[in-house]
């Protein structure tokens, strides 16, 4: 059987790890060996680390004592529950993933040695993104050997610009490949306008399974009674409003995974330690869903719960990664579910979703995104066509 490695990012995030459980899944489909390589070499800052340095700063502590004191007890309960949280992705991760622990401790180590696949496969999520993993050519596969067939799949880009540097950088990596898909127009349009190779515009792994199959996945319902589920990162003063306007609209219970301080001084039904089972539940099960995450959207569609996208981004942010939400509201033609700054809505609006016709859209794009896959996967190198591996 033919061995695929797997480059992707597969950490303590929710979106991640379940985009990385679902690609290795299709390509398991496809009767084909599956490994994920492992990136523990590489060291990325969390939003809660981002999160810590801002509240331990001294500043804040001098202008207002009594707020930031009420943040740094709340982040205190988070740290108490962090070893739960974390228990529970190491457990997905052991009971659904397969990773070749390679035991490198930096890229240079994946140069020299480079772990033997038939195939590598970069896979979906922001890794391609130049503003967090864009400063070696682990996630590009830049380690695997020139006549091996490499192939990516929703690779993420996601900013709608690059500059010239990151440019530069891209670039000679995105040329070794085969085949290139990414998630998002914008980024399909980067990679054609940079690199020599052209980009097709791909469902998110998480979208390849379906209701069925994430239900398979997911945790006991939590909570018995009626909540809208809060999933936030974004730090706009709009974002506050649209959620202090849903509670007065909807009266129920609000259960929130907190990232940020406002979400953290909230008076909403914290969870802490959330791993991906619960994270799944918790949309599944949920009267509506509230959030400025791809992932959180891209589930409430594919498990059919009401829901509002809401832009974590200004327009005119050039680090923007809105266009991965309007690029799937769009193909779905649920693009009126994105509520931005100024933007008015009713009661009525909450739950007035034409789920049928998203997922008769979604199935379509479904069958054609497995077949892609399928295809990349078995892409004759040396013909340069479809083949047989």
């Amino acid at each position: 059987m033919k061995k695929v490695g797997l480059i992707t990012y597969y950490g303590d995030n929710y979106g991640g790890v379940l985009q990385a459980y679902a690609l290795q899944q299709m390509v398991k489909a496809n009767h084909l060996d599956c490994e994920l390589i492992s990136n523990e070499f590489l060291n990325q800052k969390t939003g809660f680390k981002k999160m810590k340095e801002k509240t331990a700063n001294l500043l804040c502590a001098i202008k207002n004592p009594s707020d930031y004191l009420a943040k740094r007890r709340t982040y205190q309960q988070y740290l108490s529950q962090t070893s739960s949280k974390a228990k529970r992705f190491e457990d997905f991760r052991c009971k659904n993933l397969c990773i070749n622990k390679t035991g490198y401790t930096c890229y240079d180590d994946y140069v020299k040695n480079p772990p033997q696949y038939d195939v590598y496969l970069c896979g979906s999520d922001q890794i391609w993104n130049p503003n967090l993993y864009c400063d070696n050519g682990f996630y590009f596969a830049g380690f695997a050997p020139e006549d091996a067939l490499k192939i990516s799949y929703a690779s993420s880009v996601g900013v709608s610009t690059v500059n010239k540097k990151q440019a530069a950088f891209m670039a000679p990596l995105l040329n070794r490949f085969d085949v290139i898909s990414t998630r998002e127009q914008k980024g399909a349009d980067i990679i054609n306008a940079i690199s020599e190779k052209k980009a097709t515009v791909v469902l998110d792994p998480t979208l390849l399974l379906d209701k069925d199959d994430w239900s398979q996945v997911a945790a006991p319902r939590i909570f018995k009674e009626p909540y809208v589920f809060c999933y936030l990162f974004g730090e706009r003063e709009y974002i506050a409003s649209v959620k202090q306007k849903v509670k007065e609209l909807t009266g129920m219970k609000v259960v929130c995974i907190p990232f940020v301080p406002r979400e953290l001084s909230s008076d909403d039904e914290k969870i802490f330690d959330a791993g991906p089972a619960e994270f799944i539940s918790l949309i599944k099960n949920a009267s509506l869903v509230l959030t400025d995450s791809f992932h959180a959207t891209a589930f409430s569609i594919n498990l059919k719960t009401p829901f509002i996208s809401l832009c974590r981004f200004d327009k005119s942010d050039k680090k923007s990664m809105n266009d991965r939400l309007v690029t799937l509201l769009d193909m779905v033609e649920l693009s009126d579910r994105l509520v931005d700054a100024n933007d008015t809505f009713s009661a009525d609006f909450l739950y007035d979703i034409d789920f049928q016709k998203a997922h008769e859209l979604l199935g379509r794009k479904r069958q054609t995104d497995r077949q892609f896959l399928t295809d990349a996967l078995h892409y004759d190198k040396e013909r340069g066509s479809y083949g047989n591996l």
